[in-house]
């Protein structure tokens, strides 16, 4: 739900899709917004070689790098990681919303920049949970 009379601002998002549809409550219906992001990103906007992850059941927490998405992939093999940080590429726009395909936390592997989190909240827009991950490069997400 948005809030009456909340101020709009434009924010840079990836490619989606907004779909509505009237929500059932006990008040009645009510506005209901589902935003569906189209294509994960993760490939082109991190700097996978500067992106330092961990195995989460690994006791010893000992991390690692990867040079591209494949090999993440690849070492991925069913184990679940972490990452300890992520880096953007110089040469990619930060977007302000965008889908990971490589790194589901609980947020379904979608990623807000710290600005549009602010927004998100000061609209008063619930049903979502943030996380907040280290970030170096480009932007602050």
């Amino acid at each position: 739900m948005v809030k009456a009379g909340t101020a709009v601002t434009h924010h840079l998002t990836d490619a989606h899709q907004c779909f509505t549809e009237p929500l059932e409550t006990p008040e009645g219906k009510v506005p209901y917004l589902f935003l569906y992001l189209n294509f994960p990103r993760d490939e082109a906007v991190f700097d996978w070689p500067n992106c330092v992850f961990f195995d989460v059941n690994d006791p010893d927490k000992k991390t690692f790098t990867v040079p591209n998405a494949e090999a993440f992939r690849v070492a991925g093999n069913g184990k679940v990681f972490k990452h300890q940080r992520m880096v953007l590429q110089a040469n990619q726009p930060v977007f302000d919303l965008f889908m990971c395909r490589h790194f589901k936390t609980g947020a379904r592997g979608s990623y807000v920049t710290s600005r549009m989190k602010e927004a998100i909240e000061s609209a008063g827009i619930t049903g979502i949970r943030f996380e907040e991950i280290a970030c170096l490069g480009k932007g602050d997400l």
